[in-house]
């Protein structure tokens, strides 16, 4: 999942535990539960909740380990809302207070600063809403308490309503939130101190007015309904309402309502307690926010479209119309990034948002999935030229040029689009209109495509290749072939490529050709990839006599892939492999678009004695800078140049020799791929080449090689 469906995905689930974490009957179990929860957040390790410096839910020989501070909530009162320990960098303290009390902190226990980081601003918001919680309970607990306190005074005192009367008033005084008592047509007949001061309205103001005075007016209805409901019997209900105060700004607050009666048990009064929970309902939305939303554009975010599209498909089916799906992706669009910065990169995604969304109807919806993908959802289809009409305004907003930190820019966009069908869902429309957006690229780009019956053929193949992928990784039908990279001095063996056979149950041996594009796309990569490098360390356990190292292949999506440095480790560990007999091949493209924590990985390798090279060498056009913030080891001279070299003086001859100087300056080990005749051995080793693979030397067999 890429970061920004995670990030989704992760405010999602602490919104819902939030909800049952205000259900909760005790404060160990709250602490246990949201412990739970923040632990899901990437980048944290542990969670622990602090209250006023003693720790509800864990044992002591855990904090003792781990050597957690127990801060009071009075030295927080006054700290930053989120601090690091000066000793302690590992550890995040997140205060838990209001405007009014402060409870303790959350102690976060931090494995991945950066993405501990990235969720800085959420976890402050989190620590907050907790606070407000926990103050809530405390104000609930004072209300029952002073409640009970005022039916024991009035049971005891009823031949002295004055002295009842005034206790009551004592109560409405002390309260910290706003207490009113109303007549049964909603005028004001006592309020206390809290109110007036959440409303900004002295006393004798309320008394001349009702409460619909005071209640914004898209809630008054509701506020009316509650009355004559709790007029009529009901127990008042907790509900939340916004409120308009004397300078005109709306507060929100929590309000629950508790009918009076006189002595001869007719309704009298209308006691209301209203709680201002303002910062606890900006948080919450603020969460909601970030959940649902690209922070870059401001459009819905994939989590979103997939809820909504789920909505639109029901419709659909109900009313028997079609859905459209179109899928906006910007064409050369890492030109821009790669040239001018991703700061310039932002700035047109940003221009280009606003100009999808100036040419759209009502109705029609936009979200952005990530990078340079845009997704449009045309409702209640009548004619497939609804759609196209929706990619001509599109494209042709999109293609007006544009000026960029001082540079013209001219961005053309392709466009997939897929309708929907009775067994459509939202991920299999989406789906389509991906592969149409493909489609579209392929053909040249600033076009649309349709997908059509073909596609859809290729749609149901790929997803059978899908499954039969997850099922071969189960069943371990992945074998190795070993192919044998040589000296060009002697033509000895100096090591092998890894390369990767499905021993498919029913087609035979299958090559990566035929489903590793599929294993890719949907991150099976990374299992597969695991089953490589274990057959190949397994295979140097068993033979420490097998000469030179073993590349083994990684994609981008391995790098990328959470937890895959550590696989690695545990893959040499376990076979007991010196780290230098195994070497990792990362193409250029991959290389260009890897995450610093893939960078991180691969230095961390080298430090261990893993050896890097750089595959496909020359075919990208950074491939010098490649060398330069990456710590390889050696280079692998992409086939294509070697099939362009003559006999005689040619351009290709001129660049092979040219890189390989470059190679030796740089003191690397240079592999030249893809020799299949004498003749280009002998012109790569005049060359300078020091190493060689390809068919003339061997074919991948499933037994390495040893000598030639």
């Amino acid at each position: 999942m890429s970061d920004t469906g995670l990030s989704a995905e992760v405010l999602g689930k602490l919104l819902v535990a939030l909800q049952t974490f205000d259900a909760l009957p005790n404060v160990k179990g709250m602490a246990e539960f949201l412990q739970s929860s923040l632990r899901e957040v990437p980048g944290i390790a542990k969670a622990f909740m602090c209250l006023n410096g003693e720790f509800p839910s864990a044992d002591q020989a855990t904090i003792a380990k781990l050597d957690l501070h127990c801060p009071k909530a009075v030295g927080l009162s006054t700290s930053a809302p989120l601090c690091v320990l000066e000793d302690r960098p590992d550890i995040r303290l997140v205060t838990m207070r209001t405007p009014r009390q402060a409870f303790g902190c959350l102690q976060l226990v931090v494995d991945d600063k950066a993405k501990s980081e990235a969720y800085q601003p959420f976890l402050v918001n989190i620590g907050h809403m907790v606070a407000t919680i926990l103050e809530k309970r405390e104000n609930d607990r004072s209300l029952t308490t002073a409640n009970a306190q005022l039916s024991r005074q009035a049971a005891e005192t009823a031949r002295s309503l004055v002295a009842a009367e005034d206790l009551f008033r004592t109560v409405m005084s002390s309260a910290l939130f706003g207490i009113a008592l109303v007549d049964l047509d909603g005028s004001f007949r006592v309020v206390n101190r809290s109110l007036c001061d959440l409303l900004g309205y002295d006393e004798a103001w309320f008394l001349a007015r009702r409460v619909r005075d005071v209640v914004h007016p898209d809630d008054v209805e509701d506020v009316l309904l509650e009355r004559a409901r709790v007029i009529a019997g009901s127990f008042g209900k907790t509900t939340t309402l916004r409120l308009l105060r004397a300078d005109g700004a709306t507060v929100w607050v929590r309000r629950v309502s508790v009918l009076l009666r006189d002595g001869d048990g007719r309704p009298n009064l209308i006691m209301v307690q209203m709680e201002d929970i303002t910062a606890e309902h900006e948080a919450q939305e603020s969460l909601t926010y970030q959940a649902f939303h690209d922070p870059l554009t401001g459009l819905h975010n994939r989590a979103w479209i997939l809820d909504i599209l789920a909505v639109d498909l029901r419709a659909a089916e109900r009313l028997r119309h079609s859905v459209g799906a179109l899928f906006v992706g910007l064409d050369n669009f890492k030109v821009v990034n790669d040239s001018l910065g991703h700061a310039a990169g932002d700035e047109v995604l940003a221009t280009v948002a606003d100009r999808i969304v100036a040419v759209l109807r009502p109705g029609d919806r936009v979200g952005r999935l990530g990078g340079d993908e845009f997704v449009i959802v045309v409702q209640d289809i009548q004619d497939v030229l609804d759609v196209e009409r929706c990619a001509e305004r599109v494209s042709a907003s999109i293609a007006t040029d544009l000026q960029v930190r001082g540079h013209r820019i001219v961005p053309t966009a392709s466009i997939g689009i897929a309708t929907s069908a009775s067994t459509s869902t939202p991920e299999s429309l989406l789906r389509d209109a991906d592969s149409a957006l493909s489609r579209a690229k392929a053909n040249g780009r600033a076009r649309w495509h349709f997908f059509d019956d073909a596609m859809h053929a290729q749609a149901l193949a790929r997803l059978n290749v899908e499954d039969q992928l997850r099922e071969a990784i189960t069943g371990s039908q992945f074998v190795v072939y070993y192919q044998p990279i040589v000296a060009l001095a002697d033509a000895h063996v100096v090591g092998h490529e890894a390369l990767v056979r499905w021993a498919h149950p029913a087609r035979g041996l299958l090559s990566p050709g035929e489903f590793l594009e599929t294993a890719e796309d949907t991150g099976l990569i990374t299992a597969i990839g695991a089953q490589v490098l274990d057959q190949a360390c397994a295979l140097l356990a068993e033979r420490p006599d097998l000469p030179g190292p073993i590349s083994v292949n990684a994609s981008a999506v391995q790098l990328a892939a959470p937890g895959w440095l550590d696989s690695v480790r545990d893959t040499l560990a376990t076979h007991r492999v010196d780290p230098a007999r195994i070497a990792i091949e990362v193409t250029e493209t991959a290389v260009l678009s890897l995450v610093d924590s893939a960078r991180v990985a691969l230095a961390s390798l080298r430090g261990l004695g893993v050896g890097i090279h750089l595959d496909d060498f020359g075919t990208g056009y950074s491939s010098i800078s490649v060398l330069r913030d990456l710590p390889v080891t050696g280079v692998k001279l992409d086939l294509r140049f070697v099939q362009d070299l003559t006999e005689g003086d040619s351009q290709a001859n001129a660049l092979t020799d040219g890189l390989s100087g470059l190679v030796h300056g740089m003191h690397l080990t240079g592999i030249a791929e893809g020799i299949e005749t004498q003749m280009q051995a002998d012109i790569l080793r005049a060359q300078g080449w020091e190493c060689g693979q390809g068919y003339y030397f061997g074919r991948p067999a499933a037994t390495p090689m040893t000598h030639h």
